[in-house]
């Protein structure tokens, strides 16, 4: 399973399918499920924007470098 919308991963998704002969399922974070990621597929399945929202790390997280924060907009 791959969560994305992200076109440009259209080739490493060809490979997993053609030449390692596994299903792929993509699951996508937007209203559409682009084009050209479909047509790899062994399914594909909208995600809910609850879901998406509540598997996000929280806004800000602390290492052993210091503490960082998830971009606004996401």
């Amino acid at each position: 399973m791959v969560v994305t919308n992200d076109s440009d991963l259209c080739e490493p998704i060809r490979i997993v399918r053609d030449e390692l002969h596994l299903p792929i399922g993509i699951f996508y974070p937007d209203k559409n499920l682009s084009r050209q990621l479909y047509q790899y597929a062994s399914f594909v399945k909208p995600i809910r924007q609850s879901i998406l929202r509540n598997s996000q790390f929280p806004p800000s997280l602390t290492d052993n470098v210091g503490t960082f924060h998830k971009p606004k907009a996401w």
